[in-house]
């Protein structure tokens, strides 16, 4: 069934379904307002629309506001502990050199990403910002809609729902002569943009994702090596690594 933006009569008589036209805005409760504004403002390039001691409106496209935080005393920390509610909000970039760009303009401000995964559907990179609510910067791994709709309704998607974990500093290469590297992963997952090579990292593997795994995914646990393979942590300078490069390698082009 489609989707229209079209009024209807007020009665509310009608086969057309009815949607909202856009996700306006997400708003977090916040324990250090200060904090949370820059983190937010560096994250996603934001501007605030407006201010005060108890909130902060941020924007970053001709939205009014996209987030809105709002400091409430005596809030407790999230903590890790299980319970019910939202997992991450998701932002979409129009392409992977933007959001490789990003993922190099927040690496030299000191903020990486705790989990970049290639989903299929999408190309990701998780963040948590300073009180532990978790972002992810994305791009679309199809060129429509439609195409990812027909992936994720398919056998493939459906075996592993969440993907394969990748190394982006080997997919955005560094500075001068490794920017002309070229990742070897997997090659129809490869090109080249904005004169650097992307890897858009390996292609998944036919592991079912079910049960334990996924519930310790869905945890933010650590992931069992048999099914994803050498594990991702960030090192202790802050900046990304893994403990092998088998999965994303650079070679010379």
């Amino acid at each position: 069934m489609s989707t229209t933006h079209q009024d209807v009569s007020r009665s509310g008589r009608t086969t057309k379904r009815v949607s909202p036209a856009k996700l306006a805005h997400v708003v977090l409760r916040v324990r250090d307002l200060p904090a949370m504004r820059d983190w937010y403002k560096t994250m996603l390039q934001a501007e605030v629309t407006q201010e005060s001691d108890m909130l902060c409106f941020l924007t970053y496209d001709d939205e009014h506001h996209r987030i809105a935080l709002v400091a409430i005393p005596g809030l407790e920390e999230r903590g890790e502990v299980r319970r019910v509610g939202m997992d991450h909000i998701a932002f979409t970039y129009a392409s992977v050199g933007d959001l490789f760009h990003t993922y190099e303009r927040l690496r030299d401000a000191g903020i990486a990403p705790f989990w970049p995964i290639n989903h299929g559907v999408t190309l990701s990179l998780y963040y948590r910002d300073p009180e532990g609510n978790r972002i992810e910067l994305q791009v679309d791994a199809f060129a429509t809609m439609d195409e990812g709709k027909t992936y994720m309704r398919s056998d493939a998607f459906k075996t592993n729902p969440v993907g394969v974990v990748f190394d982006p500093r080997s997919c955005c290469g560094g500075s001068g002569p490794e920017k002309q590297r070229r990742p070897s992963c997997a090659g129809r997952h490869c090109r080249r943009e904005r004169h650097r090579w992307i890897c858009c990292g390996c292609k998944p593997k036919s592991e079912a994702l079910t049960g334990s795994t996924l519930i310790a995914w869905l945890n933010g646990e650590p992931k069992s090596a048999n099914f994803w393979g050498e594990a991702w942590a960030p090192s202790a300078t802050r900046h990304a690594s893994v403990s092998s490069a088998a999965n994303c390698r650079s070679d010379s082009a």
